[in-house]
């Protein structure tokens, strides 16, 4: 399984016009294909202007058919043509694989945090290893489904853990659930030194709000 994601960033000054431009492209890309994608916006976070469409999809073939179909449709094409006065630069395309799946897809959720790191050099089996036991501990403490993907593209050494929540209360719960946990504390500054790469910026968490 994968979770492909594009992103944008969306220009200053247009803000309403821009969100309408996002439903039509996402309502367009759900009726040309079966991709099944939804939008989130950054939230409490960097670039708050930027937006993501998101599908999970089991085979990469889906995405090949996809882009096909979409390439092919002149209305889409035009309405993607349309948006460059709303966004800023080219969107980027994201691709990961699921290493830990967790939660049922179907269930409503408002929320998603993103943590994304750099596995170092030598210890990629050591960091796909502690990767999915922290995932596993996260969710076990939290209660909400915590997934654990590798890149397929961008950084080849980059993972990402993906948690979802039902609304922001469960999102400040979870943060205070692993805040007070001393255990997973002492167990993240126990395994992780050396495993993954340190240093200012080099990993990230972000929050996501559902737009569609």
């Amino acid at each position: 399984m994968y979770l492909f994601a594009r992103s944008g960033l969306l220009a200053n000054g247009k803000s309403r016009e821009a969100a309408l431009w996002v439903g039509a492209v996402t309502e367009k890309v759900n009726q040309i294909t079966d991709l099944n994608v939804t939008v989130w916006r950054n939230v409490f976070s960097r670039e708050i202007n930027r937006i993501t469409w998101v599908s999970a999809v089991e085979e990469l073939s889906q995405l090949e058919a996809a882009d096909d179909k979409l390439g092919a449709d002149d209305a889409f094409v035009a309405l993607v043509d349309s948006g460059a006065a709303l966004t800023i630069g080219a969107p980027d395309d994201t691709l990961g694989q699921f290493v830990v799946q967790s939660g049922d897809p179907n269930s409503p959720m408002e929320y998603a945090t993103t943590v994304t790191a750099l596995v170092s050099p030598g210890k990629f089996a050591r960091g796909i290893e502690l990767g999915i036991e922290i995932a596993q501990r996260a969710e076990k403490i939290t209660g909400q489904p915590t997934s654990f993907l590798t890149n397929v593209t961008g950084d080849y050494s980059a993972i990402e853990w993906v948690t979802s929540y039902e609304n922001v209360k469960a999102v400040q719960s979870s943060g205070e659930k692993l805040a007070q946990d001393a255990g997973f504390a002492q167990f993240l500054d126990k395994e992780v030194a050396g495993v993954y790469e340190s240093g200012l910026s080099v990993t990230q968490q972000t929050c996501y709000r559902k737009v569609l």
